[in-house]
């Protein structure tokens, strides 16, 4: 009803993960999620449009200790395409929608924040473009952490506008499980056009993480260092000894 092509969702995935030779199982019903077992990955892409019972059998899979790693608007919509809210998005994966950036036209770069669990493949600070496309805008997500944030190339920030675009967290279930969850608020329909390299290291990232696989990196900030300055000075001309 929105016009919009669905094929393209998994059409990316089931390349990225042919790719990196990731075994996975397409689930064509509800009632296959009851046997996935815990520590298994569901992988949702922009799966704008779920029944109820699909969010049923999502939030059965997540008390087991099934992770999921969502992409985009997730359950905003019933079966007949009928606006549902943002509320399915927040009870299945703990996230608020905060808007899109379709009211920032120069908010077209993902800004990673570095050294956290599902994002560091790719150094603190490093852009990564995201086209501007009708109706595929990126999310505006508030969630118990940010791994990236949608900003202008010269990072502006302001305290009043969320700026999260990828948020992630582990939940203890009433199961007494633990299940994670990484939600990327941008739609495959802008890989087609963003760096691959950049988006495929982000989505392997996220999932090692979702997977509980153990990991080694060098940290932005070795300890025991917390922090760093740098003062820059700008001169109109060239940098005299004066100014050093």
């Amino acid at each position: 009803k929105e016009g919009m092509d669905g094929s393209v969702r998994s059409m990316v995935w089931e390349n990225f993960l042919r790719k990196y030779k990731i075994p996975y199982i397409r689930a064509t019903a509800p009632d296959m999620l009851d046997k996935v077992p815990a520590h298994s990955v569901l992988l949702l892409p922009s799966s704008a449009a779920l029944t109820a019972a699909e969010v049923a059998s999502i939030q059965g899979a997540r008390a087991r200790g099934v992770s999921v790693l969502s992409t985009w608007l997730t359950g905003v919509r019933n079966e007949a395409g009928e606006w549902r809210g943002f509320d399915t998005m927040e009870k299945m994966l703990g996230v608020r929608v905060a808007g899109t950036t379709e009211d920032a036209q120069d908010d077209n770069f993902m800004m990673v924040a570095g050294d956290s669990p599902v994002l560091h493949a790719l150094p603190a600070g490093n852009r990564v473009w995201l086209e501007r496309v009708k109706d595929y805008w990126p999310l505006r997500l508030v969630g118990a952490h940010a791994a990236a944030h949608m900003m202008t190339w010269g990072r502006e920030y302001a305290s009043e506008k969320p700026t999260g675009v990828i948020a992630y967290d582990e939940q203890k279930q009433a199961s007494g499980l633990y299940s994670r969850s990484v939600v990327l608020g941008y739609p495959e329909q802008l890989w087609l056009s963003a760096d691959p390299k950049h988006l495929e290291a982000i989505a392997h990232n996220a999932l090692g993480w979702l997977f509980r696989q153990t990991d080694a990196y060098l940290a932005g900030w070795p300890h025991p260092f917390h922090n760093g300055f740098v003062m820059a000075v700008e001169a109109a001309e060239d940098v005299a000894e004066v100014d050093l």
